[in-house]
């Protein structure tokens, strides 16, 4: 199974490369609050829309590594529908749905 080798290697490697991106963010965010603490007025409403966006821009990586180091989940597959169906029956019973046929 190469493929799956290969696939195992990308994974370690984006893994780092979140890893990386979430760690350098923690110093260039103490440098901006450096900045700011030394701004008045608007300059410093600005900062703190940018600390704020900087801020959600952030938990985007951190949550998917977070995911990605959880419980394993199964491997997609693709969906012919009938799953979709079988939990649609599990819901609305065919008695209680109404059949293409009434309206014939």
């Amino acid at each position: 199974m190469a493929g799956n080798d290969n696939r195992k290697h990308f994974e370690a490697g984006s893994d780092a490369a979140m890893a990386l991106g979430i760690v350098s963010s923690l110093p260039s965010a103490l440098s901006g609050a450096s900045d700011w603490a030394d701004v008045y007025g608007k300059p410093q409403r600005y900062g703190m829309v940018h600390a704020l966006l900087n801020g959600v821009a952030l938990t985007s990586p951190a949550v998917s590594m977070a995911a990605r180091r959880g419980p394993a989940q199964p491997d997609a597959r693709p969906d012919d529908g009938r799953d979709r169906v079988r939990r649609i029956e599990r819901l609305w019973p065919r008695s209680a749905a109404i059949s293409s046929t009434t309206w014939a």
